[in-house]
């Protein structure tokens, strides 16, 4: 529930905030969770019940009075919601798209073939390093919870401003429902190392490493320790 904000929390999972307009009371409350009525345990079922709901999603989602656009990171999640976007688009659809000029970090190649396969009317804009160093304070200003993505968010939220997009669909959500992040995979074996004493990753502190400067914040007792080995950087 951390935010950048001294003292402001996120709302909780499952808890709902109720305001009483009229005597000025706002309320918490945790309802109980909706027990799961049907259990999918067939794949195909689950993968035809997951497509046509994205079908009727998007094509809701399109109901706008200004034109809708589509961010573009090349990824899998961006890319299926643009073909499912263009179904639906009499004209060709709106796709934005920001690159890197390090090679290494460059999606471009894949963007170029949802672009090309597609038609769609597309801007790409390219972030420089002198882009990142003169935009920094503004993006930690704007940044409302901690988050390694918020510098990709921000210069593609920046870029589709200027170039008069109101309305955009984003591919953010799916690594979540499907456990996409390679975080899930490294739980169960963080979970372990922070049973190991303290006075060892100490000593890591020491060591001229990366990973073993992230390890060093095992040393740290809750929720912290854990999200700094995760994402932290160092």
């Amino acid at each position: 529930p951390y935010t950048t904000l001294e003292n402001v929390f996120s709302l909780e999972a499952g808890s709902i905030f109720k305001y009483d307009i009229d005597k000025g009371v706002l309320n918490k409350n945790n309802p109980k969770p909706t027990p799961v009525k049907q259990i999918i345990n067939n794949k195909n079922a689950a993968t035809r019940l997951i497509y046509d709901k994205l079908h009727v999603a998007v094509k809701n989602h399109l109901v706008s009075d200004v034109p809708v656009s589509f961010f573009l990171s090349g990824g899998i999640d961006s890319s299926i919601l643009s073909i499912i976007g263009a179904k639906f688009s009499k004209n060709p659809i709106n796709t934005i798209s920001i690159d890197f000029e390090e090679v290494e970090y460059s999606e471009r190649k894949y963007q170029e073939q949802i672009v090309n396969m597609l038609k769609t009317d597309h801007i790409n804009k390219s972030v420089k390093k002198e882009d990142f160093s003169n935009s920094l304070d503004d993006v930690l200003l704007a940044m409302d919870q901690p988050s390694i993505d918020a510098i990709n968010t921000y210069f593609i939220c920046k870029y589709a401003k200027a170039s008069g997009a109101k309305v955009v669909f984003s591919g953010i959500g799916a690594d979540e429902i499907f456990c996409g992040y390679s975080t899930f995979k490294r739980i169960k074996r963080m979970l372990f190392l922070r049973r190991l004493p303290k006075r060892l990753f100490k000593l890591l502190k020491v060591i001229k490493s990366r990973k073993a400067n992230r390890l060093s914040f095992f040393q740290l007792d809750g929720i912290i320790g854990l999200y700094l080995v995760n994402r932290g950087l160092h």
